[in-house]
């Protein structure tokens, strides 16, 4: 996959491989390389870039330790520590999970989609790997959450009637109960 660089992350991959070069040419003199990192972090560390300078470049002495590795793993080249977004290795959810916890949103007795996805995680097998219930809701179709929003507020507005009645009620029992009580007296 060609990754598409803006010219900030060409001038943070282009002044890391100069760094690392720098490091590079240190441990052949003999020095480790966490001094050296040290060194170049404190160095380049809150620096402006130079095709965006309101942005500081954010270079703390781990980053430097794993990025030189990572360099070094990489081909000592420029492309070892570019950096690749959207290329990460989050679990997918398959179309049979994402039914199975729809019907066990919407069946009876469910109270949220918290409750659903604690219902989903015990009947799923144990061989599958874990989804976590972010990624089962990003996964969610927007009409499915739409209708989960609409349920739940439906829902709080039937709470919210029946504490109002619960409350008129024993205000008007207080009542008739002092009516019959200076009725009694």
């Amino acid at each position: 996959m060609a990754a598409v660089l803006t010219p900030r992350h060409r001038e943070r991959e282009q002044r890391l491989h100069r760094v690392c070069l720098a490091i590079e040419l240190r441990r052949k003199k003999g020095a480790s390389v966490v001094p050296c990192c040290k060194d170049f972090s404190k160095r380049w560390n809150g620096k402006p870039i130079r095709s965006e300078p309101g942005r500081l470049l954010r270079l703390s002495a781990k980053t430097l330790i794993r990025v030189y590795y990572q360099w070094r793993k990489g081909g000592k080249s420029p492309r070892a520590i570019r950096l690749l977004y959207g290329l990460s290795h989050t679990p997918t959810v398959s179309s049979a999970q994402l039914r199975s916890f729809i019907k066990i949103l919407f069946s009876k007795g469910t109270r949220s989609a918290a409750h659903a996805y604690r219902l989903f995680a015990q009947r799923r097998a144990s061989g599958r790997p874990a989804v976590s219930y972010s990624t089962i809701m990003r996964h969610v179709p927007p009409n499915i959450s739409r209708r989960i929003r609409s349920t739940r507020q439906a829902i709080a507005d039937a709470k919210r009637v029946v504490a109002r009645l619960r409350t008129e009620s024993e205000e008007h029992a207080l009542a008739s109960a002092r009516r019959r009580f200076r009725d009694a007296a």
